[in-house]
């Protein structure tokens, strides 16, 4: 995140690159009241970007021999691709499929 960005700004201004705003602040453990004050999108919403965002953070602790079954199909059921599960565990699809 550019340091010379406010991110409070970046939240309250409607613009292409917003959605980064979020992830940042929602990164930042910044209150999913506080998120919706400055942006008036709807809590669930967040909460659904929270959960991804927490997710990736999960997969990417992990390595092909720790991550368990439960773990993969929780990532699926949020939309997770094999592609991206993939990316996040440093395996090919294929690898990740198996």
């Amino acid at each position: 995140w550019p340091s010379n960005l406010d991110l409070r700004t970046e939240l309250a201004e409607p613009t292409s690159t917003r959605i980064y705003a979020i992830a940042k602040a929602l990164e930042d453990n910044m209150s999913l009241d506080e998120i919706v004050k400055l942006t008036s999108i709807d809590k669930w919403f967040l909460y659904k970007m929270r959960d991804i965002l927490n997710m990736e953070k999960t997969l990417k602790g992990l390595s092909s021999d720790s991550i368990t079954e439960e773990t993969l199909r929780k990532a699926k059921e949020i939309g997770f691709s094999d592609k991206q599960i993939s990316k996040c565990l440093g395996l090919t699809e294929a690898q990740t499929r198996e």
